[in-house]
């Protein structure tokens, strides 16, 4: 087995490669076309990967470092988002064995080897979020686990998909039935509370360089770190991800930006929002105008992390919007690991958890 360490741009047939692994567990992954967009046109252009080579010539790991810019109490400077992870599950008891080394599993190896290259490359850390059974890998090659709680609102929009045969049948009763009673008070409510003239959507692919460029310049992120929200991130996030802005007007004096999310049924999510003018009735019709949109792509729930609003004011408005729509709040996990050799990192108060940190990934 041979671990490779490269910077990319990668060529397609590597790019096909991570495809082929991570797609299994990521179907966003399966098209090589975005994980060219994600690793080799993000605003760096590059991203670092440690690659399991099989002696058949085959790849049958890959771990990825994209290259992040972050805002440290307002200094700008380098992250790596940790991304796709995965060891084929016909090699995932290999060891591997390198020079001056002992031999180690190559799940441990391959993370543990990206992360020196990605301090030896400029990056002051690597981030990534993970389930606790992957976040296990990650704690045992350095990384530390902060301690993360976001609130995040939820509203079903349409019939959830029918959850896995272990569960309960009286839990999938009670669950569908919450959910289409959740949907048909916040159509009523959104109905009476949110009329007005039609909101402005903009796809990703349709957002001007002045459009991006306002939104970057709302996106104040205040003490401590958080990812570096600017016209290159956001382009790129449109291009990369399902992502759109809706606005009550032309102006974008109040917007939401949302993003499609992969999982168990389509979702949107609301990762930025910015609402200025008009007070909780405006913000009615804004989240309103974001349900609508997500019930005209098919989506099967809209969210929104308080995380998406940088004002204390406009998170208030949000908050009373959500509530006048039905939307369900409850305390969530991140699961957010950092590698770094700097405790700055390691403090999970110095840190604005965003919805950046993981809209399209």
């Amino acid at each position: 087995m041979e671990l490779q360490l490269l910077k990319g741009p990668l060529d397609d047939a590597r790019l096909a490669a991570i495809a082929d692994l991570y797609g299994a567990y990521n179907r966003k992954y399966r098209d090589v076309a975005f994980c060219r967009r994600l690793f080799n046109e993000n605003p760096h252009g590059y991203s670092l990967h440690a690659l399991l080579v099989h002696e058949s010539g085959r790849t049958v790991g890959h771990y990825g470092a994209i290259p992040i810019d972050i805002l440290v109490d307002g200094e700008r400077r380098l992250s790596g988002k940790g991304e796709a992870f995965v060891v084929h599950e016909g090699h995932r008891g290999a060891t591997l064995s390198l020079p001056g080394e002992e031999p180690m599993a190559c799940g441990l190896a391959m993370p543990l080897h990206l992360y020196r290259f990605a301090r030896n490359q400029g990056m002051e850390l690597v981030h990534m979020i993970a389930d606790p059974a992957v976040g296990l890998i990650h704690r045992m090659t350095g990384c530390r686990a902060l301690p993360i709680r976001h609130v995040k609102a939820r509203l079903a929009v349409r019939p959830l998909p029918a959850p896995s045969p272990d569960r309960a049948a009286w839990r999938t009763v009670a669950r569908t039935a919450l959910a289409a009673g959740q949907s048909l008070l916040s159509g009523i409510a959104a109905g009476a509370l949110a009329g007005g003239p039609a909101a402005r959507v903009w796809r990703g692919a349709d957002l001007t360089p002045a459009a991006l460029a306002r939104i970057a310049a709302d996106a104040c992120p205040g003490a401590g770190w958080t990812v570096a929200v600017d016209a290159p991130l956001l382009a790129w996030l449109g291009s990369t991800g399902d992502l759109d802005v809706i606005a009550l007007d032309e102006a974008m004096d109040d917007y939401a930006v949302v993003c499609g999310r992969v999982g168990d049924a389509p979702a949107r999510e609301i990762v930025l929002w910015r609402q200025r003018s008009g007070g909780i009735p405006a913000a009615v019709r804004l989240l309103a105008a974001v349900v609508r949109h997500a019930r005209h792509l098919g989506d099967a729930t809209v969210a929104c992390s308080h995380g998406a609003a940088w004002d204390a004011a406009e998170l208030a408005r949000l908050r009373a919007a959500g509530r006048h729509l039905f939307f369900h709040e409850s305390e969530r996990s991140a699961n957010l690991y950092v590698h770094t050799a700097d405790r700055y990192y390691l403090d999970a108060q110095n840190l604005r958890f965003t919805p950046i940190f993981y809209s399209v990934f």
